[in-house]
């Protein structure tokens, strides 16, 4: 006789990039538990991979996992891990003024999106009065790819501007990436002056983040700590 099945129950979410409603389940035992091996090998990329195929399978495989955006994947997770495993989460932070660290209770159900998700036309970056490239925010699935390749912080930060260029235009064309090899699109890239890539990186460097804010008193020398807590591990 075959055992029963438990219903699973089902939540909705809105995906922040795409304000899109989307339905969503908890996690299961089994994949808590490849969540907590992933976690204890201290491996980043197991890490990402673990939680990328359990988004995959919490939305029921109705999102095209390629087109989420770095706060989308971080978003999506937390909203899971609060129905699948409890809201409150305990982490040790450090503090600001002794960086003594301290235990603090926070409640995952407060994160959020901050900063302005822009539009289309507000990704484009003029470089010169006829010269300009348009951007996307830095996809999971594409820094995923870059981070599997081993490369040193500065070559892989590079590589990950360059994965978001979606258009480069002039004064007569439009050139889209996709016509375009990777390493023509990173030649360009680093064809820029320092003045011209630095308009590129202020544009990454004002992207939208998933935050917690928390306040807390230091055990060890009473100082009152306000920060906002940001980054997959801090959740994990």
């Amino acid at each position: 006789m075959a055992l029963p099945k438990l219903n699973t129950p089902t939540y909705t979410m809105t995906i922040p990039s795409m304000q899109k409603e989307v339905e969503y389940r908890p996690f299961n035992v089994k994949e808590q538990k490849t969540l907590m091996m992933a976690k204890e090998s201290n491996d980043e990329k197991a890490m990402i991979r673990a939680t990328r195929e359990l988004i995959r399978d919490c939305l029921f495989e109705k999102v095209d996992i390629k087109k989420l955006t770095m706060f989308d994947f971080e978003y999506i997770f937390l909203m899971c891990r609060a129905k699948s495993v409890g809201e409150t989460s305990d982490v040790m932070i450090k503090c600001s003024e002794c960086e003594d660290l301290n235990p603090v209770s926070i409640n995952i159900d407060d994160a959020e999106v901050f900063g302005e998700i822009k539009s289309s036309k507000e990704k484009t970056v003029a470089l010169t009065d006829e010269v300009g490239v348009t951007l996307n925010y830095p996809g999971f699935e594409s820094a995923l790819e870059i981070l599997q390749q081993n490369q040193g912080e500065t070559e892989a930060a590079l590589d990950v501007i360059v994965s978001c260029v979606d258009t480069i235009y002039d004064k007569e064309n439009v050139y889209p990436a996709a016509d375009h090899t990777f390493d023509e699109l990173k030649e360009f890239v680093e064809s820029l002056s320092t003045k011209q890539f630095e308009q590129i990186t202020e544009f990454f460097n004002d992207a939208p983040y998933v935050g917690l804010n928390s306040n807390f008193t230091c055990n060890k020398c009473g100082h009152q700590n306000e920060l906002t807590i940001q980054g997959l591990k801090n959740f994990f």
